[in-house]
């Protein structure tokens, strides 16, 4: 993992910032399976929006970009509360992603009043399960915003990788920092199964004014035979 002395927008950092780095699997951005789901950003052009097939929902013009942080060729989805507003972007999936597997994605608050939020669902304005981080506290819920698990909170400029992995007949909700150490921040069973079948991906924050929170390395995948 490299090491990034500034964060983002805001300065010098104390201490190392520890740059995203996609698993073996994040590499293959050459599948060939269409109902695989891999972005990592890098080759997007920076600037307004993060790729075509992203729409923007909610949000200030120019919320939504592609920036170059850790650094300007492992860049990351810029998504800013200009004015304090918050702000979404989706991607409908198609064709949607049976059974899925695995929700992977990493995340990177700027600052103690932000939230980032990523959830997927069967189609637009229908979620079926939602993520929001934040360092107050963390929760996974469902469709009907039934609380599923919750847990700590995540540390401001430090990036955390969030993931739903179907382990055999058990969901998991595992938030890990990626400091080198690999051990899970939290790790908690969900009592729901996989989702049947994914339309849409939604990545969201919100905040005081012109907090960026950012996104890395997504990856959606279905269970084998999906």
């Amino acid at each position: 993992m490299g090491n990034r002395g500034a964060g983002p927008g805001e300065g010098p950092v104390v201490g190392p910032l520890q740059t995203p780095v996609p698993s073996d699997a994040e590499r293959d951005v050459g599948s060939s399976e269409d109902s695989v789901l891999t972005v990592d950003f890098n080759e997007v052009r920076m600037g307004s929006g993060i790729g075509p097939e992203w729409r923007q929902t909610a949000g200030r013009e120019n919320a939504v970009a592609v920036a170059a942080f850790p650094t300007a060729v492992n860049r990351s989805a810029r998504l800013e509360t200009l004015g304090g507003d918050q702000v979404e972007t989706c991607q409908s999936l198609d064709p949607p992603i049976s059974n899925l597997h695995l929700l992977s994605v990493d995340v990177l608050l700027p600052t103690d009043t932000a939230t980032a939020v990523v959830s997927v669902g069967v189609g637009p304005g229908r979620p079926a399960l939602r993520i929001d981080l934040a360092t107050s506290g963390s929760t996974l819920t469902d469709g009907d915003t039934h609380v599923l698990a919750d847990g700590e909170g995540v540390k401001a400029r430090s990036w955390y990788r969030v993931e739903i992995p179907v382990e055999g007949t058990t969901t998991l909700w595992r938030v890990t920092p990626l400091d080198g150490s690999l051990v899970p921040l939290l790790e908690s069973e969900v009592g729901t199964r996989a989702l049947d079948s994914v339309g849409e991906v939604c990545l969201a924050a919100s905040g005081a004014s012109q907090d960026a929170v950012h996104f890395d390395n997504l990856r959606m995948s279905p269970s084998e035979g999906g």
